[in-house]
Protein backbone atom coordinates (compact mmCIF):
# COMPACT_ATOMS: atom_id res chain seq x y z
CA UNK A 1 0.00 0.00 0.00
CA UNK A 2 1.34 3.43 -0.98
CA UNK A 3 0.75 6.44 1.24
CA UNK A 4 1.50 8.94 -1.52
CA UNK A 5 -1.07 9.97 -4.12
CA UNK A 6 -1.34 12.80 -6.60
CA UNK A 7 -4.34 14.80 -7.77
CA UNK A 8 -5.34 16.09 -11.19
CA UNK A 9 -7.96 18.82 -10.85
CA UNK A 10 -10.24 18.78 -13.91
CA UNK A 11 -11.72 22.23 -14.42
CA UNK A 12 -12.76 22.21 -18.09
CA UNK A 13 -15.75 20.42 -19.53
CA UNK A 14 -13.65 19.31 -22.51
CA UNK A 15 -11.23 17.47 -20.22
CA UNK A 16 -14.16 16.02 -18.30
CA UNK A 17 -15.61 14.62 -21.54
CA UNK A 18 -12.32 12.87 -22.27
CA UNK A 19 -12.75 10.79 -19.09
CA UNK A 20 -15.83 8.91 -20.31
CA UNK A 21 -14.17 5.54 -20.94
CA UNK A 22 -11.99 5.66 -17.82
CA UNK A 23 -14.96 6.80 -15.71
CA UNK A 24 -17.01 3.80 -16.80
CA UNK A 25 -14.19 1.35 -15.99
CA UNK A 26 -13.60 2.92 -12.57
CA UNK A 27 -17.28 2.77 -11.69
CA UNK A 28 -17.50 -0.86 -12.82
CA UNK A 29 -14.48 -1.71 -10.64
CA UNK A 30 -15.84 0.15 -7.60
CA UNK A 31 -18.30 -1.04 -4.97
CA UNK A 32 -20.88 1.54 -6.09
CA UNK A 33 -23.90 0.62 -8.21
CA UNK A 34 -25.60 4.00 -8.42
CA UNK A 35 -27.00 5.43 -11.63
CA UNK A 36 -26.27 8.96 -10.32
CA UNK A 37 -22.53 8.16 -10.42
CA UNK A 38 -22.43 7.29 -14.11
CA UNK A 39 -20.64 9.50 -16.59
CA UNK A 40 -23.86 10.05 -18.53
CA UNK A 41 -25.65 11.27 -15.39
CA UNK A 42 -22.95 13.83 -14.55
CA UNK A 43 -22.65 14.93 -18.17
CA UNK A 44 -26.41 15.60 -18.33
CA UNK A 45 -26.32 17.26 -14.91
CA UNK A 46 -23.53 19.65 -15.88
CA UNK A 47 -25.20 20.58 -19.17
CA UNK A 48 -28.33 21.41 -17.21
CA UNK A 49 -27.04 23.01 -14.02
CA UNK A 50 -23.36 23.81 -14.51
CA UNK A 51 -23.80 27.28 -15.99
CA UNK A 52 -22.78 29.37 -12.96
CA UNK A 53 -20.54 26.76 -11.33
CA UNK A 54 -16.88 25.72 -11.65
CA UNK A 55 -15.84 22.12 -12.28
CA UNK A 56 -13.50 20.64 -9.69
CA UNK A 57 -13.44 16.94 -10.60
CA UNK A 58 -10.48 15.41 -8.76
CA UNK A 59 -8.74 12.40 -10.31
CA UNK A 60 -6.55 10.73 -7.69
CA UNK A 61 -3.69 8.38 -8.61
CA UNK A 62 -0.73 6.61 -7.04
CA UNK A 63 2.16 4.65 -8.55
CA UNK A 64 -0.15 1.73 -9.39
CA UNK A 65 -2.74 3.80 -11.24
CA UNK A 66 -5.99 5.67 -10.63
CA UNK A 67 -7.51 5.29 -7.16
CA UNK A 68 -10.76 7.06 -7.98
CA UNK A 69 -12.61 10.22 -8.87
CA UNK A 70 -14.25 12.88 -6.72
CA UNK A 71 -17.08 14.50 -8.76
CA UNK A 72 -16.89 17.97 -7.22
CA UNK A 73 -17.65 21.56 -8.17
CA UNK A 74 -17.10 25.01 -6.69
CA UNK A 75 -20.19 27.15 -6.09
CA UNK A 76 -20.81 30.70 -4.95
CA UNK A 77 -24.24 31.19 -3.49
CA UNK A 78 -26.07 31.14 -0.18
CA UNK A 79 -26.43 28.56 2.57
CA UNK A 80 -28.79 29.03 5.51
CA UNK A 81 -29.38 32.52 4.13
CA UNK A 82 -25.68 33.44 4.29
CA UNK A 83 -23.33 34.08 1.33
CA UNK A 84 -20.81 31.27 0.90
CA UNK A 85 -18.19 29.95 -1.44
CA UNK A 86 -18.19 26.18 -1.13
CA UNK A 87 -17.03 22.94 -2.71
CA UNK A 88 -19.78 20.38 -3.24
CA UNK A 89 -20.64 17.24 -5.10
CA UNK A 90 -22.11 17.78 -8.56
CA UNK A 91 -25.65 17.20 -7.28
CA UNK A 92 -28.93 18.86 -6.37
CA UNK A 93 -32.48 17.90 -5.47
CA UNK A 94 -32.73 15.65 -8.55
CA UNK A 95 -29.83 13.46 -7.39
CA UNK A 96 -30.84 10.41 -5.32
CA UNK A 97 -27.43 10.45 -3.60
CA UNK A 98 -23.77 11.11 -4.33
CA UNK A 99 -20.38 9.75 -3.34
CA UNK A 100 -16.80 9.32 -4.50
CA UNK A 101 -16.02 6.68 -7.12
CA UNK A 102 -13.30 4.69 -5.36
CA UNK A 103 -11.53 1.78 -7.00
CA UNK A 104 -9.13 1.03 -4.12
CA UNK A 105 -7.44 2.53 -1.04
CA UNK A 106 -10.53 4.42 0.17
CA UNK A 107 -8.87 6.05 3.19
CA UNK A 108 -5.85 7.21 1.19
CA UNK A 109 -8.24 8.55 -1.44
CA UNK A 110 -10.29 10.51 1.12
CA UNK A 111 -7.21 11.91 2.89
CA UNK A 112 -5.72 12.97 -0.44
CA UNK A 113 -8.92 14.77 -1.51
CA UNK A 114 -9.17 16.61 1.82
CA UNK A 115 -5.49 17.58 1.75
CA UNK A 116 -5.74 18.83 -1.82
CA UNK A 117 -8.76 20.99 -1.09
CA UNK A 118 -7.14 22.49 2.00
CA UNK A 119 -3.73 23.12 0.45
CA UNK A 120 -4.34 23.78 -3.23
CA UNK A 121 -7.93 24.93 -3.70
CA UNK A 122 -8.30 28.49 -2.45
CA UNK A 123 -11.22 30.74 -1.68
CA UNK A 124 -13.80 28.41 -0.15
CA UNK A 125 -15.54 28.72 3.20
CA UNK A 126 -16.79 25.16 3.50
CA UNK A 127 -16.74 21.79 1.76
CA UNK A 128 -20.28 20.43 1.98
CA UNK A 129 -20.78 16.89 0.73
CA UNK A 130 -24.47 16.04 0.85
CA UNK A 131 -26.49 12.84 0.88
CA UNK A 132 -23.72 10.28 1.12
CA UNK A 133 -25.15 6.81 1.82
CA UNK A 134 -24.01 5.81 5.29
CA UNK A 135 -23.37 2.29 4.03
CA UNK A 136 -20.92 3.53 1.37
CA UNK A 137 -17.13 3.37 1.24
CA UNK A 138 -17.17 7.15 0.84
CA UNK A 139 -18.85 7.78 4.18
CA UNK A 140 -16.58 5.36 6.02
CA UNK A 141 -13.44 6.77 4.43
CA UNK A 142 -14.39 10.41 5.03
CA UNK A 143 -15.41 9.73 8.63
CA UNK A 144 -12.08 8.02 9.32
CA UNK A 145 -10.07 10.73 7.56
CA UNK A 146 -11.78 13.52 9.52
CA UNK A 147 -11.77 11.74 12.88
CA UNK A 148 -8.16 12.51 13.76
CA UNK A 149 -7.95 15.71 11.77
CA UNK A 150 -7.42 19.12 13.25
CA UNK A 151 -9.82 21.78 12.06
CA UNK A 152 -13.55 22.27 12.18
CA UNK A 153 -15.80 19.65 10.69
CA UNK A 154 -19.08 17.90 11.37
CA UNK A 155 -21.44 15.18 10.25
CA UNK A 156 -25.20 15.72 10.07
CA UNK A 157 -28.19 13.70 8.94
CA UNK A 158 -29.14 13.69 5.26
CA UNK A 159 -31.94 12.11 3.26
CA UNK A 160 -33.86 9.14 4.59
CA UNK A 161 -34.79 7.36 1.37
CA UNK A 162 -37.28 4.46 1.40
CA UNK A 163 -36.58 1.44 -0.77
CA UNK A 164 -38.15 -1.94 -1.42
CA UNK A 165 -36.05 -5.08 -1.49
CA UNK A 166 -37.49 -7.21 -4.28
CA UNK A 167 -37.64 -10.70 -2.89
CA UNK A 168 -40.41 -13.25 -3.29
CA UNK A 169 -43.64 -12.69 -5.19
CA UNK A 170 -45.84 -9.63 -5.55
CA UNK A 171 -48.61 -11.39 -3.64
CA UNK A 172 -46.27 -12.13 -0.72
CA UNK A 173 -45.08 -8.54 -0.67
CA UNK A 174 -48.57 -7.05 -0.86
CA UNK A 175 -49.80 -9.32 1.94
CA UNK A 176 -47.04 -7.87 4.09
CA UNK A 177 -48.52 -4.36 3.86
CA UNK A 178 -50.99 -3.19 6.47
CA UNK A 179 -54.63 -4.28 6.24
CA UNK A 180 -55.71 -0.65 6.13
CA UNK A 181 -53.41 0.12 3.21
CA UNK A 182 -54.52 -2.96 1.26
CA UNK A 183 -58.16 -2.06 1.81
CA UNK A 184 -57.51 1.48 0.59
CA UNK A 185 -55.86 0.13 -2.56
CA UNK A 186 -58.77 -2.23 -3.23
CA UNK A 187 -61.25 0.59 -2.87
CA UNK A 188 -59.32 2.76 -5.29
CA UNK A 189 -59.05 -0.08 -7.80
CA UNK A 190 -62.77 -0.83 -7.55
CA UNK A 191 -63.67 2.83 -8.01
CA UNK A 192 -61.39 3.07 -11.01
CA UNK A 193 -62.99 0.02 -12.67
CA UNK A 194 -66.52 1.36 -12.12
CA UNK A 195 -66.10 5.04 -12.97
CA UNK A 196 -63.52 5.46 -15.71
CA UNK A 197 -61.59 3.84 -18.48
CA UNK A 198 -58.05 3.86 -17.12
CA UNK A 199 -55.02 2.64 -19.06
CA UNK A 200 -51.42 2.29 -17.84
CA UNK A 201 -48.68 1.90 -20.43
CA UNK A 202 -44.95 2.27 -20.86
CA UNK A 203 -44.27 4.99 -23.39
CA UNK A 204 -40.49 5.51 -23.51
CA UNK A 205 -40.11 3.49 -26.71
CA UNK A 206 -43.26 4.47 -28.58
CA UNK A 207 -43.14 8.23 -27.98
CA UNK A 208 -40.69 10.53 -29.70
CA UNK A 209 -38.22 12.37 -27.45
CA UNK A 210 -40.03 15.71 -27.68
CA UNK A 211 -43.45 14.11 -27.18
CA UNK A 212 -42.29 12.23 -24.10
CA UNK A 213 -40.90 15.34 -22.43
CA UNK A 214 -43.91 17.45 -23.44
CA UNK A 215 -46.25 14.93 -21.79
CA UNK A 216 -44.23 15.02 -18.56
CA UNK A 217 -44.01 18.82 -18.54
CA UNK A 218 -47.74 19.20 -19.19
CA UNK A 219 -48.75 16.89 -16.33
CA UNK A 220 -46.18 18.37 -13.95
CA UNK A 221 -47.47 21.89 -14.62
CA UNK A 222 -50.98 20.73 -13.66
CA UNK A 223 -49.79 19.01 -10.48
CA UNK A 224 -49.58 20.59 -7.01
CA UNK A 225 -45.91 21.29 -7.77
CA UNK A 226 -46.98 23.73 -10.46
CA UNK A 227 -48.58 25.98 -7.84
CA UNK A 228 -45.29 26.27 -5.91
CA UNK A 229 -42.94 26.61 -8.89
CA UNK A 230 -41.56 23.07 -8.54
CA UNK A 231 -42.89 21.64 -11.77
CA UNK A 232 -40.51 19.79 -14.07
CA UNK A 233 -40.42 22.71 -16.51
CA UNK A 234 -39.91 25.36 -13.81
CA UNK A 235 -36.53 26.35 -15.25
CA UNK A 236 -34.54 26.00 -18.44
CA UNK A 237 -31.89 24.21 -16.36
CA UNK A 238 -34.38 21.52 -15.36
CA UNK A 239 -35.50 21.05 -18.94
CA UNK A 240 -31.91 20.82 -20.21
CA UNK A 241 -31.02 18.23 -17.57
CA UNK A 242 -34.03 16.00 -18.17
CA UNK A 243 -33.67 16.37 -21.90
CA UNK A 244 -30.04 15.23 -21.85
CA UNK A 245 -30.67 12.52 -19.26
CA UNK A 246 -33.57 11.10 -21.25
CA UNK A 247 -31.44 10.89 -24.40
CA UNK A 248 -28.65 9.08 -22.55
CA UNK A 249 -31.04 6.78 -20.68
CA UNK A 250 -32.77 5.78 -23.90
CA UNK A 251 -29.42 5.13 -25.56
CA UNK A 252 -28.29 2.96 -22.64
CA UNK A 253 -31.69 1.23 -22.29
CA UNK A 254 -32.06 2.49 -18.71
CA UNK A 255 -35.28 4.41 -19.25
CA UNK A 256 -38.80 3.48 -18.17
CA UNK A 257 -41.61 6.02 -18.37
CA UNK A 258 -45.03 4.89 -17.19
CA UNK A 259 -48.11 6.84 -18.20
CA UNK A 260 -51.63 6.63 -16.77
CA UNK A 261 -54.41 7.87 -19.02
CA UNK A 262 -58.06 8.39 -18.09
CA UNK A 263 -60.49 8.34 -21.00
CA UNK A 264 -57.48 8.68 -23.29
CA UNK A 265 -56.05 11.74 -21.51
CA UNK A 266 -52.56 11.31 -19.92
CA UNK A 267 -52.93 12.44 -16.30
CA UNK A 268 -49.99 10.86 -14.44
CA UNK A 269 -46.49 9.59 -15.14
CA UNK A 270 -43.52 8.00 -13.42
CA UNK A 271 -39.96 8.49 -14.69
CA UNK A 272 -37.60 5.65 -13.79
CA UNK A 273 -34.00 4.73 -14.52
CA UNK A 274 -33.02 1.05 -14.35
CA UNK A 275 -29.39 0.40 -13.56
CA UNK A 276 -27.23 -2.13 -11.74
CA UNK A 277 -30.11 -4.26 -10.48
CA UNK A 278 -32.08 -1.29 -9.11
CA UNK A 279 -35.04 0.74 -10.33
CA UNK A 280 -34.71 4.44 -9.46
CA UNK A 281 -38.06 6.24 -9.18
CA UNK A 282 -36.70 9.68 -9.98
CA UNK A 283 -39.83 11.69 -10.69
CA UNK A 284 -43.60 11.38 -10.69
CA UNK A 285 -46.51 13.80 -11.06
CA UNK A 286 -50.25 13.71 -11.59
CA UNK A 287 -52.82 16.23 -12.77
CA UNK A 288 -54.57 17.71 -9.72
CA UNK A 289 -57.86 17.93 -11.64
CA UNK A 290 -58.02 14.11 -11.49
CA UNK A 291 -56.97 13.67 -7.85
CA UNK A 292 -60.32 12.11 -6.85
CA UNK A 293 -59.47 9.23 -9.23
CA UNK A 294 -56.22 8.56 -7.26
CA UNK A 295 -53.99 8.40 -10.36
CA UNK A 296 -50.79 8.57 -8.30
CA UNK A 297 -51.76 5.63 -6.08
CA UNK A 298 -52.94 3.54 -9.03
CA UNK A 299 -49.73 4.12 -10.92
CA UNK A 300 -47.62 3.43 -7.82
CA UNK A 301 -49.33 0.08 -7.36
CA UNK A 302 -48.84 -0.88 -10.98
CA UNK A 303 -45.12 -0.05 -11.15
CA UNK A 304 -44.30 -1.74 -7.84
CA UNK A 305 -46.19 -4.86 -8.91
CA UNK A 306 -44.35 -4.79 -12.23
CA UNK A 307 -40.98 -4.61 -10.44
CA UNK A 308 -41.79 -7.91 -8.73
CA UNK A 309 -43.20 -9.63 -11.78
CA UNK A 310 -40.72 -8.51 -14.49
CA UNK A 311 -38.73 -11.56 -15.61
CA UNK A 312 -36.17 -9.79 -17.78
CA UNK A 313 -35.71 -8.41 -21.26
CA UNK A 314 -37.44 -5.19 -22.32
CA UNK A 315 -40.05 -5.48 -19.60
CA UNK A 316 -37.67 -6.65 -16.99
CA UNK A 317 -34.57 -6.51 -15.06
CA UNK A 318 -30.89 -6.54 -15.67
CA UNK A 319 -29.15 -7.19 -18.96
CA UNK A 320 -28.52 -10.81 -17.99
CA UNK A 321 -32.24 -11.38 -17.44
CA UNK A 322 -32.03 -11.86 -13.67
CA UNK A 323 -34.53 -10.28 -11.34
CA UNK A 324 -34.46 -6.76 -9.98
CA UNK A 325 -32.94 -6.47 -6.54
CA UNK A 326 -34.31 -3.11 -5.37
CA UNK A 327 -36.94 -0.50 -6.06
CA UNK A 328 -35.39 2.77 -4.87
CA UNK A 329 -38.13 5.30 -4.13
CA UNK A 330 -35.50 8.09 -3.91
CA UNK A 331 -35.86 11.40 -2.11
CA UNK A 332 -37.21 11.69 1.42
CA UNK A 333 -39.42 9.39 3.51
CA UNK A 334 -42.78 10.85 2.48
CA UNK A 335 -45.82 9.27 4.10
CA UNK A 336 -47.12 7.68 0.91
CA UNK A 337 -43.80 5.90 0.36
CA UNK A 338 -43.88 4.51 3.90
CA UNK A 339 -47.15 2.78 3.06
CA UNK A 340 -45.09 0.61 0.74
CA UNK A 341 -42.00 -0.01 2.86
CA UNK A 342 -40.42 0.65 6.23
CA UNK A 343 -36.91 0.05 4.91
CA UNK A 344 -34.89 3.27 4.84
CA UNK A 345 -31.48 4.11 3.42
CA UNK A 346 -29.82 6.65 5.67
CA UNK A 347 -27.64 9.39 4.21
CA UNK A 348 -25.33 11.91 5.82
CA UNK A 349 -23.93 15.37 5.18
CA UNK A 350 -20.21 15.72 5.78
CA UNK A 351 -18.96 19.29 6.12
CA UNK A 352 -15.49 20.63 6.84
CA UNK A 353 -14.47 24.24 7.06
CA UNK A 354 -11.75 26.69 6.11
CA UNK A 355 -9.58 28.53 8.59
CA UNK A 356 -11.16 31.98 8.31
CA UNK A 357 -13.29 33.59 10.98
CA UNK A 358 -16.27 33.47 8.61
CA UNK A 359 -15.83 29.69 8.23
CA UNK A 360 -15.77 29.36 12.00
CA UNK A 361 -19.03 31.29 12.21
CA UNK A 362 -20.59 28.97 9.61
CA UNK A 363 -19.53 25.96 11.68
CA UNK A 364 -20.98 27.46 14.86
CA UNK A 365 -24.25 28.16 13.06
CA UNK A 366 -24.55 24.63 11.67
CA UNK A 367 -23.40 22.54 14.62
CA UNK A 368 -24.11 24.75 17.66
CA UNK A 369 -26.87 27.28 16.93
CA UNK A 370 -29.05 25.15 14.64
CA UNK A 371 -29.21 22.06 16.92
CA UNK A 372 -30.11 24.37 19.81
CA UNK A 373 -32.78 26.19 17.79
CA UNK A 374 -34.41 22.90 16.73
CA UNK A 375 -35.21 22.17 20.35
CA UNK A 376 -37.30 25.33 20.69
CA UNK A 377 -41.08 24.78 20.64
CA UNK A 378 -41.60 27.46 17.99
CA UNK A 379 -38.77 26.31 15.70
CA UNK A 380 -41.12 25.13 12.92
CA UNK A 381 -42.32 28.71 12.52
CA UNK A 382 -38.81 29.96 11.91
CA UNK A 383 -38.07 30.22 8.19
CA UNK A 384 -34.89 32.23 8.00
CA UNK A 385 -32.52 29.66 9.50
CA UNK A 386 -34.09 26.33 8.74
Amino acid sequence: MSDIASVEAITSFERFLSLEEEWGKLLAASASRNVALTFDWFSAWWKGFGGDKELRVLRVSDAQGVLGIAPLMKVRGTYRGLPVSEVRFMENEHSPSCEFIIRREPQLFAKTVIAYLEESEKGWHQVRLQNIPKESLTFGALSAALEGKRGLHGIAEGLRSPYITINGTWEQFLNGRSKKFRKTLRNKMNRKDKETHCEITRVEESARHEELLAMMYRISEKSWKGSVNQELSASEENKAFFGELTKAARRNKWLRVWQLAIEGEPVAYEYHLCYGGSIYALRSDYDEHYRLHSPGSLLDMHVVENAFSSPGGKEGAKADGSAWEEYNMCGSSDFYKLNWTSTIREHARVIFYGRSLYSRLLHAGEFVLLPWARKLPFYERLRVYK
